[in-house]
């Protein structure tokens, strides 16, 4: 009896936290498939030809059946995570929309999971499943899976609870399974959104930046005092970085290749998408997502002054979670056009809005903190409980508003496989005069790049006929090209306008590039592959000696595994 006890002490966050997770992805299964969001048919194509290419290519590069039939290389600058472990689940369920809802729930419930164990030792058992039950509902994932349908930023997110446990606990405990796991989620971080990446990076440089002002001397003298957990902590990144080498060196530096506001050119511009404070407090699609955390900062103001006033020690975590989540608010709002017009990278993150990701999980590094602080006080502890109870009605109420009681509708007629969808685009452009055109300008493209090959010669992928077009020309040849197929320029632009072309476009790519673009990405690709692939091959190696020799056995680290990982001193975590 003891032991079925101990057990239910033990696993009974566990299912609480997925009994949560398939509640709040529930709309899914009972509208029987995906919604029919903002990118479904996007990514449904692109989930399908990632899976046919795994197979055919090995390595996925090149999309034959995109872009309306003439293919295009959006592998080598499409983030793969997702879209690989859903091929592997499509292999052993043979459905990709179920491959998508199941790997969600896997995600949730890990998500949730890692934000449970994240906060071991500030919080008590009840608060850190609440806590998980307010970021399994947070209103951002779900706009990301159910209005805008972009599976990759919500798998970024959902990462990110799991990757800041890694770094906590190899901090602090620093076995071998705790640093393989910081690594494979690192990685997994690092393929899943190159977007994400990019705010992620950068928010933890200004953080850190902001630490070392803030308190120089302790930010060195922590450093100097514990070398050997930052060198533990700074190989697990470095090595992660190295493993995705093969992926992220060629995606970044054809970054202006596939910028969407340099190939959509309108609409798509940074500068047009800055939401104000008043579209926050006001407007319901911002405010939804939105309006918590600037709560959550106003009480975090609070508990600083309230730390000051009595002379208590300020909460780290209150202070780093009201940064990160103040970073993210302001660089969506149109206050912060100056920063983006002076940091290059920006401008590449293309909505303001994206920024939602970064003070999602800052919010709920602030509600941890502010919960962990007032934790001191005994008498507040009955009462604790209130302010995530409230965030959680506020995420509840939304999901069901949004997904429950105004319930969407799956896609009715989503592409099953990769030969659906050339058979689609081949009906689309049967006894179009400028199809034989395409397949006339033939020249064999393997003296330009030993990506494209003709069949016969073994090649990885066969010529798209829109590739042939645009190197038959002298590059650059980008005006010569625009000008030969407008209709591939942009989908749903002013040049678009006739219901010909748009029939034309049924199965469209993400960016509708120009044809010789198509080209350069790929020419580009090859110039650093073998650079690249020596580098992810390097980490390897150094990654079989970090293992041996920085990760000891169990008893090197028995010191360090006294105290958990968040504790602070003194502090009491009792029930």
């Amino acid at each position: 009896m003891d032991i079925v006890y101990a057990s239910f002490r033990r696993f009974w966050p566990l299912a609480v936290i997925f009994f949560m997770a398939c509640v709040a992805l529930g709309p899914l299964f009972f509208m029987g498939g995906l919604p029919a969001g903002h990118d479904l048919m996007f990514e449904m194509v692109r989930l399908l030809e990632y899976k046919d290419a795994l197979l055919s290519q090995g390595v996925p590069r090149f999309s034959p059946h995109t872009y309306g039939g003439f293919g295009s290389p959006v592998f080598l600058y499409y983030s793969p995570f997702f879209a690989f472990s859903a091929s592997v689940l499509d292999l052993l369920i043979n459905s990709m929309q179920h491959s998508v809802m199941l790997l969600f729930l896997f995600l949730l419930t890990g998500s949730g999971y890692a934000v449970f164990h994240l906060f071991e030792g500030l919080l008590g058992t009840r608060l850190r499943v609440l806590l998980a039950a307010t970021w399994i509902f947070s209103p951002y994932v779900f706009i990301d899976i159910f209005q805008r349908n972009a599976f990759s930023e919500a798998t970024a997110l959902l990462l990110l609870p799991l990757v800041l446990l890694g770094f906590v606990r190899v901090w602090t405990v620093g076995s071998r399974t705790w640093s393989i796991f910081a690594i494979c989620t690192t990685l997994s971080l690092l393929l899943a959104h190159n977007l994400t990446v990019l705010m992620v990076l950068g928010t933890v440089l200004a953080v850190s930046i902001f630490w070392a002002l803030w308190s120089w001397k302790t930010f060195w003298e922590l450093l100097a005092h514990e070398r050997q957990r930052a060198r533990r902590l700074l190989m697990v990144i470095l090595l992660s970085a190295g493993l995705s080498a093969w992926f992220l060196l060629p995606a970044f530096l054809q970054k202006n290749l596939v910028h969407i506001e340099e190939v959509l050119t309108g609409k798509f511009a940074y500068v047009l998408h800055f939401p104000s404070l008043q579209d926050v407090l006001l407007q319901p699609f911002v405010a939804e997502y939105a309006l918590v955390p600037i709560v959550l900062l106003f009480l975090s103001i609070c508990t600083c002054i309230h730390a000051h006033v009595t002379r208590q020690k300020q909460s780290v975590l209150v202070i780093m979670g009201a940064l990160v989540t103040f970073i993210g608010v302001f660089c969506m709002l149109s206050w912060s056009q100056a920063l983006w017009s002076s940091i290059s990278l920006m401008p590449y993150l293309q909505f303001p809005w994206r920024f939602a990701v970064i003070f999602t999980l800052g919010s709920l590094l602030l509600l941890a903190g502010i919960l962990s602080y007032w934790w001191q006080l005994a008498r507040l502890r009955p009462f604790l409980w209130i302010v995530p109870a409230l965030v959680l009605l506020h995420h509840v109420g939304i999901w069901y508003l949004g997904y429950v009681h105004t319930p969407m509708h799956g896609a009715p007629d989503l592409p099953r496989t990769a030969m659906e969808i050339a058979t689609r685009n081949l009906q689309a452009t049967v006894g179009r005069e400028y199809w034989p055109a395409h397949i006339a300008l033939n020249r064999d493209l393997s003296t330009l790049s030993p990506l494209f090959a003709e069949p016969a010669t073994g090649a990885r992928f066969a010529i798209p006929p829109i590739l042939y077009a645009a190197c038959g020309k002298d590059l650059p040849a980008t005006d010569k090209a625009v000008a030969d197929f407008p209709f591939l320029v942009s989908e749903g632009t002013e040049k678009a306008q006739d219901e010909e072309r748009r029939e034309f476009l049924i199965i469209p790519s993400r960016f509708s590039v120009s044809p010789d673009t198509c080209v350069r990405i790929s020419l580009g690709w090859t110039q650093v592959e073998g650079w690249a692939w020596s580098l992810s091959g390097i980490s390897v190696l150094l990654l079989a000696w970090y293992l041996w020799r920085f990760t000891g056995s169990a008893a090197s680290y028995r010191e360090e595994r006294v105290r958990p990982p968040l504790r602070s001193q003194g502090q009491d975590i009792s029930e």
